[in-house]
């Protein structure tokens, strides 16, 4: 899948400056060069740094918002079970089973509705 964000060149370096990005970098494998290292033109691209730092940013909402869905549906069904076992629809199985047996039945209880 390919998708395409147009964005003119000043606006791609002014996000990109925004982010981190810096067209000069110092050239650590040189000496010192007084105080500093001698500037290079950074090996990546405004190009590169952008497409990169979109699709990571992109990638991070989605997965965000992949978790909340799944937040959302754990969270619902943890208030059923509570609302079973506060009604005592767990009752046989507290007085009858151990810890991960009566696990094991609640977890079925939500797999199988």
């Amino acid at each position: 899948m390919q998708i395409t964000i147009n964005l003119s060149q000043d606006q791609i370096l002014l996000l990109a400056t925004k982010l981190g990005y810096e067209l000069q970098i110092e050239d650590t494998s040189q000496p010192l060069d007084g105080d500093s290292y001698p500037l290079i033109d950074n090996p990546v691209t405004l190009q590169q740094f952008t497409e990169t730092t979109i699709n990571e940013t992109l990638m991070q909402m989605i997965l965000d918002r992949l978790r909340a869905d799944v937040r959302t549906y754990l969270d619902n069904e943890y208030n059923k079970v509570t609302e079973k076992l506060a009604h005592g629809r767990y009752d046989n199985s507290i007085m009858t089973l151990g810890s991960d047996a009566l696990l094991q039945v609640i977890i079925g209880d939500i797999v199988n509705g």
